[in-house]
């Protein structure tokens, strides 16, 4: 054929125009012929051997190779052997074209044949032939074929021919060895070529028909990503066969009328196959190994046929291995129903978790794949035992015991076995920490490597420890009585060491009571206590200073009374202690704290009145001394500022509406009176409907302390004036 200049122009174009790195074809020539055959075109259901190719396998230019990475293109098939007459390395090459060179190799003669010409008219011939034994009666697999010759040499003697030809029992065709072309159009017996399916032409560029077929036919005359100018859809070639013969294929596309511009057929991968059952085997938790876990994880032995079922197609098979059905896994039937319409069906192999001991068992099925041939598959079934997790025993602990520590032992299940603890003491088997009183639970949850869980908790109990506080009055004199007083946890059990002093009142058992020493001496006095939980305080341990009796200290100490804390309005206030039962005692005040300076007046009165520079919390001190011993007690008294209300002049107005004008001081103010619209505002607005004289009062408190002030405000009526109407007279009067 002649090389056409105008449709090289426009590939040079498109070069330029296409970015073909977006989504490319990928050829690979790595491996042979027969390897491609068998790795990659044959799918289930046949058995081949004897693979032979005419055509160039070695150098720079090769007729065959596998191709991938289709689903990124618009050629319909992902995955496959190519066979051309041209270089099959270029195929990808959309910006460029596929012209090599004449191989010098001769056409075929069944090719030559299939358009009616002479073998002499073939070019470039690629045939790839394999005899192959089906296990059902029909043999199908998938292609396209496309060319360099669309669209230019379109209905022209250009024709670049392929064609499948079997040969074997039951087939009858014109070409050799009785062979018949199955590479046709859908539901004809016209052979699949250039000038059978296209869009028109001759014609440079892409075609606008009229067209011969060519609801099969995808126009590529843009670029896209394959070097071909069209090709055709994907369609399926099918023979039908008898099961386990054996018979014979020959694959072959070629120019025709000259070498240059190529052809090429594309054979999805797998695809050359027959209806015979595919078994495969597969677990949901294939992570964890390549067989079946009693409670974990099932197995699935799935039957596929190359092709869906026309009827429905049952499939038998018989059962054995060491498991037996229905015990060691759910019972499954004898056969399986793959339904009219569809390709697949599978059952499960769901092992029981049943606690014993077995070791590895399997289940075995010895399938009729086909009218010629069986196959086993066979599934193993381990042992699993149910997860547990134990917990240590609870814990009952004193505060201040702490930290507790405990753990859990987790077993059985499938490993890895996590664990998770609640309150966030995170997932190790081992724990420290450190509880609040009272009652805490304390949950672990084991997860195996299944999914399977199992829970267990600790309850610690953190019981309160109690306190052995007391008071005791030192120093004393011997023979006087000294108080005890507990301040300890109530409801206790108290352990007292009295250092030999003598009761004089009271019991040790109730904390409060009296005691005394005849002689001189420092005595400790300690205290241990018990509750009803059995946690033990701290010894408490105070020391008495004894002093004996000819000692000039040695007196009755007085026992002072402040009187109760108070609260003044202002910045002075009276306040007395209460009377000493000894007249004979003399008393003073002095101040502690405050922000201010106090003046007391007579500090020796009882009776006192006191005034402060500052407002705020003071502190006064009121002490006893009877002769060398003294005591004292202490008062609280907090002085408020007084506010002082202003709430302004008083005033009149000519008309009902008003804003107030009281002057804020040390508190927090209300208005009270008619038509307040703001009560706590100074500045309140106020509007009355009937003029008069109105009151108001302000009142100021600052922390329970008031103070008011009122004004009058006369709400005047404005007068209407009325001069008369307008006249006209004569004169001056």
């Amino acid at each position: 054929m002649k090389i056409n200049l105008f449709k090289t122009a426009i590939l040079l174009i498109a070069i330029v125009l296409v970015n073909k790195l977006n989504a490319q074809l990928i050829v690979n020539v790595g491996q042979t012929p027969t390897q491609l055959v068998q790795n990659v075109l044959v799918g289930g259901g046949v058995l081949v051997n004897n693979v032979t190719f005419v055509g160039s396998t070695t150098g720079t230019y090769r007729q065959i190779g596998e191709f991938s990475n289709g689903s990124t293109t618009n050629l319909g098939i992902n995955a496959g052997v190519v066979i051309s007459s041209g270089n099959v390395s270029v195929i990808p090459n959309a910006s460029s074209q596929q012209l090599d060179q004449n191989y010098g190799s001769s056409g075929d003669a069944d090719l030559a044949q299939l358009l009616g010409t002479s073998i002499s008219n073939s070019y470039d011939a690629a045939i790839l032939e394999f005899d192959f034994q089906p296990l059902s009666n029909t043999v199908s697999f998938k292609y396209v074929f496309g060319s360099e010759e669309y669209n230019d040499y379109v209905n022209s003697n250009f024709n670049d021919v392929f064609g499948f030809f079997i040969s074997g029992p039951g087939i009858t065709g014109p070409f050799s060895n009785n062979s018949a072309n199955i590479a046709l159009i859908p539901f004809t017996t016209t052979p699949v070529a250039i000038n059978n399916v296209n869009n028109g032409g001759p014609v440079s560029g892409c075609a606008t028909g009229p067209c011969t077929n060519c609801t099969y036919y995808i126009d590529n005359c843009s670029g896209g990503t394959i070097i071909y100018d069209g090709f055709t859809t994907a369609l399926t070639a099918t023979a039908n066969v008898q099961p386990c013969q054996w018979y014979h294929i020959k694959l072959a596309v070629s120019d025709i009328y000259d070498g240059v511009f190529d052809s090429g057929v594309f054979l999805e991968a797998n695809s050359f196959s027959s209806d015979a059952v595919n078994l495969s085997s597969y677990y949901t938790n294939p992570s964890l190994g390549l067989n079946a876990i009693e409670g974990c994880s099932d197995g699935l032995i799935s039957f596929t046929l190359n092709n869906p079922a026309t009827v429905n197609d049952t499939i038998f098979y018989t059962i054995s291995g060491t498991a037996t059905n229905g015990i060691d896994y759910t019972t499954i039937p004898s056969y399986v129903i793959i339904p009219a319409g569809f390709d697949s069906t599978s059952i499960i192999i769901n092992a029981v978790m049943d606690g014993l001991t077995e070791g590895t068992e399997t289940v075995i099925l010895h399938v009729q794949t086909s009218s010629c041939g069986t196959q086993d598959i066979t599934l193993n079934i381990t042992d699993n035992t149910p997860i547990l997790a134990t917990v240590t025993a609870d814990q009952t602990i004193c505060d201040g015991n702490q930290p507790v520590n405990f753990s859990v032992a987790a077993s059985g299940g499938v490993a890895p076995i996590s664990l998770l603890w609640s309150n966030g003491l995170g997932s190790s088997a081992n724990i420290s920490t450190s509880p609040l009183v009272g009652i805490t639970t304390y949950t672990v949850t084991a997860t195996d490597a299944c999914g399977a869980t199992k829970t267990d908790s600790i309850l610690i109990t953190v019981n309160p420890t109690p306190t052995a506080t007391f008071t005791a009055q030192s120093p004393i004199c011997a023979g006087l009585p000294s108080s005890i007083v507990y301040t300890g946890t109530p409801g206790a059990t108290m352990t007292w060491n009295l250092n030999g002093a003598t009761i004089l009142s009271g019991t040790p058992s109730s904390g409060n009571f009296g005691i005394t020493w005849n002689a001189a001496g420092t005595y400790a006095i300690t205290l241990s206590v018990t509750n009803s939980e059995g946690c033990i305080s701290t010894l408490e341990t105070h020391y008495i200073q004894v002093l004996g009796a000819g000692t000039p200290n040695c007196c009755i100490a007085p026992t002072p009374d402040a009187g109760p804390d108070l609260q003044f309005c202002g910045l002075s206030g009276n306040f007395q202690a209460i009377t000493p039962d000894d007249p004979s005692y003399v008393g003073t005040w002095t101040q502690i704290t405050g922000p201010g300076i106090s003046n007391y007046g007579d500090i020796h009165l009882i009776n006192s009145t006191i005034s402060v520079s500052l407002p705020g919390t003071y502190t006064y001190q009121w002490n006893e001394v009877n002769g060398p011993c003294d005591s004292a007690d202490v008062v609280s008294i907090l002085f408020i500022q007084n506010p002082i209300a202003n709430a302004g002049p008083d005033s009149s107005l000519c008309g009902l509406n008003y804003s107030m004008l009281a002057q804020p001081s040390s508190g927090i103010g209300t208005w009270s009176g008619t038509g307040i619209t703001s009560p706590s505002n100074p500045n309140s607005n106020v509007t009355v409907i009937a003029y008069g004289t109105y009151t108001y009062v302000w009142t100021e408190n600052n922390n329970g302390c008031l103070s008011t002030d009122t004004v009058l405000i006369d709400f005047l009526q404005v007068p209407n004036a009325n001069a008369g109407t307008d006249g006209t007279g004569c004169g001056f009067s």
